[in-house]
């Protein structure tokens, strides 16, 4: 089976070579690979993937949220901020650290005709990646003593110890990157669960011993490094050259553009801890950590779709691309508008029973539904940011996300004084609304792509009725079983959903 790799916008432009078949040994990868034979359609080739990328996602969602209940009781909220405010800024940094290039070790994978050339010069990216991560960190955490007690004054070790999280963040990013160009999602699995599961269960060991936030971060810390190290030999990276400098240069003219989004996209997650931080202290971060961190679990699933989604438009044929990113956009809104209406009606019930009261879990349930919104507007990014990435026009990016970033974070400073927690989680609805609108508006002028949008207008209105029940319904008993009824009906409906997508109902 050999798949197409070529792609043209409106101004018949080439865009990459053709790619013969990725042969794997990884069974997983084969049982994908025979749905794929017996069936082309979009919808459940990315449901066949996608749904092994997402086990691994959501067995990383569940480690991550076996341990809130745990970590919560041995940490107070403004210390449980302090864990917040560093693993932000390790998110922050490891996208400036490697220079983007774990985006263009999976662009420029398609770009070879042969498996082993196309890995060959992935893995000597890896090495670049690595090495100007550790040459970029370098004067960020030797200039730590001054900026680390600026952000955090009475405990600025974590967040020290956060920055160099960046460091063994890139490598395994840029790791994965070949990882999900080649589908080979049981490495990816691996991988994943070592520096998420991994990572939580050293931490919280590390807090039994001494409960302290620098405890638990120097816990991820150990964890992080052992999954670089594991993610180097299951990519048979290490012993590989850097990348020559005509390899180097192209990748880096395609992968620095993207900077300014990945920063961009990091700062829309997460950002908005710094100023919640300097306006209402740890105690809020640490909240907010919490409500946002189950509010945007949908996004969590969205981004483990997505590691399926993109190598499915770069793979198909140049009459099929865009016909098929816009038959899988309108099929992941679906998904997403029926997920975000469960965790939003779930949010009360469920927090309620994993945080401790002193965290304030009703205020925090709505908090999480307002967070919820993000979904939807995500996809729409996803989708309309794949245009931009396969025709290699990605210098808008340079200005649409940080513009949307720059205003999550206005936004966030006007609204957290009067309203609170919930102002911050809407400020973010509001600012990745705005990247979505101006993603679209530049893709349309790159590629004509026939969206489906009356599925995905109705999606966006199930899902705003779903949660506005959410955040309408008290929190009484009678209430909360009307929440378990709705809920149970939307994830019934999703389902149904993917049951038709293969044919089973």
């Amino acid at each position: 089976m050999s798949v197409e790799q070529r792609g043209r916008t409106r101004d018949g432009q080439e865009h990459g070579p053709e790619l013969s078949e990725l042969e794997t040994p990884d069974p997983l990868a084969a049982v994908a690979d025979r749905a794929e034979d017996t069936d082309d359609r979009p919808g459940r080739r990315l449901l066949g993937k996608g749904s092994i990328y997402t086990l691994g996602t959501a067995l990383q969602l569940s480690a991550a949220a076996l341990a809130i209940p745990i970590i919560t009781r041995l940490l107070g909220s403004g210390e449980f901020g302090v864990v917040a405010l560093a693993m932000a800024i390790q998110l922050m940094l490891t996208a400036l650290a490697t220079l983007g290039l774990p985006t263009a070790i999976l662009r420029f994978f398609f770009d070879h005709e042969r498996k082993a050339d196309a890995a060959g010069a992935a893995r000597s990216l890896i090495i670049s990646a690595a090495l100007i991560a550790a040459g970029v960190l370098c004067p960020i955490l030797l200039t730590g003593l001054v900026w680390a007690p600026a952000l955090s004054p009475k405990d600025p070790g974590p967040v020290l110890l956060g920055a160099f999280l960046a460091l063994p963040a890139g490598v395994i990013g840029a790791c994965l990157a070949l990882l999900r160009a080649q589908e080979r999602p049981r490495p990816f699995i691996v991988i994943t669960l070592l520096a998420s599961a991994g990572a939580q269960l050293v931490g919280i060991a590390a807090l039994l011993i001494d409960r302290e936030p620098l405890a638990y971060v120097t816990g991820v810390a150990i964890a992080f490094v052992i999954a670089a190290i594991a993610a180097l030999r299951l990519t048979e990276t290490l012993g590989s050259p850097p990348a020559n400098r005509s390899l180097l240069g192209s990748a880096l003219r395609y992968s620095i553009p993207t900077i300014p989004n990945s920063i961009s996209m990091s700062v829309l997650a997460v950002g908005d801890r710094i100023v919640i931080q300097a306006i209402s202290g740890s105690s809020a971060v640490g909240k907010y950590q919490i409500a946002n961190a189950f509010g945007t679990l949908v996004v969590g699933f969205l981004v483990a779709l997505q590691n399926a989604w993109i190598p499915i438009t770069f793979g198909a044929s140049e009459e099929r691309r865009w016909d098929t990113l816009a038959e899988i956009a309108a099929l992941v809104t679906r998904l997403a508008a029926l997920g975000a209406g469960v965790v939003a009606l779930l949010a009360l019930p469920i927090l309620e029973i994993v945080v401790p009261q002193g965290y304030d879990p009703e205020h925090l349930a709505d908090v999480a539904s307002v967070a919820v919104l993000t979904s939807l507007p995500v996809v729409a990014f996803i989708a309309q940011g794949q245009v931009l990435l396969w025709t290699k026009q990605t210098k808008p990016l340079i200005l649409i996300s940080p513009a949307a970033a720059a205003l999550n974070l206005i936004l966030v400073a006007v609204l957290l004084p009067p309203f609170g927690l919930m102002g911050a989680a809407a400020a973010t609805v509001l600012a990745v609304i705005a990247q979505a609108a101006i993603t679209r508006r530049v893709a349309a002028r790159v590629a004509h792509v026939s969206w489906h949008w009356t599925s995905e207008a109705a999606s966006y209105l199930v899902a705003a009725t779903l949660i506005a029940v959410a955040l309408l319904l008290p929190s009484t008993a009678w209430a909360i079983g009307v929440r378990a009824a709705v809920a149970a009906l939307a994830a019934g409906t999703l389902l149904v959903v993917v049951r038709r997508e293969f044919r089973l109902a």
